[in-house]
């Protein structure tokens, strides 16, 4: 079985597939969907690696929110 990344300090979560980075927040998944990053454009705390693979830039700057450690996860920015 593979591991799953994650923007949660949670030492509980399984690991379960290579394929999805888990976005356990939704207030972040739902800009990620709104800026066409998440492209299943369900909120269901997970989008795919190739997704996050695919971010070279991420503009936050009109949003009121602070998703740095999420961030992390995304090795392309």
């Amino acid at each position: 079985m593979g591991s799953t990344v994650s923007c949660s300090n949670d030492d509980n979560i399984a690991s379960l597939n290579h394929a999805y980075v888990s976005i356990p927040d939704s207030s972040f998944e739902a800009i990620l969907i709104k800026t066409g990053v998440d492209s299943d454009g369900i909120i269901n705390q997970q989008m795919l690696s190739s997704d996050a693979e695919g971010i070279t830039t991420l503009d936050l700057s009109n949003l009121e929110y602070e998703a740095y450690p999420c961030l992390l996860s995304v090795s392309s920015l």
